[in-house]
């Protein structure tokens, strides 16, 4: 599930749709580098961009990991490790 192309709930929901199907890890990473990777001349796509980056902001991230940080399959991918690593209790 990298790069994630939405948000929490959407991961959540996908990340367990896909657990029945799946007997090893599952990997859940951002897409990194929104503005550096897509071509955002076109105002749609630039506008989808800016929703990707909001959804996969560090606040809606560690919803995610708050989420499915108990589960065995879960694995994370290092644009969110990066973020466990910031905001998680010392």
């Amino acid at each position: 599930m990298e790069p994630m192309l939405a948000g929490r709930v959407d991961a959540i929901q996908t990340f367990h749709a896909l657990v029945p199907f799946v007997t090893e890890k599952i990997w859940l990473g951002k897409m990194n580098q929104v503005s550096q990777r897509v071509d955002q001349r076109d105002a749609d796509v630039r506008r989808q961009c800016i929703q990707i980056s909001k959804l996969q902001c560090d606040f809606e991230i560690w919803g995610l990991v708050s989420a499915l940080k108990n589960h065995p399959q879960v694995e994370w991918k290092e644009s969110i490790a990066k973020v466990i690593a910031q905001y998680a209790p010392r």
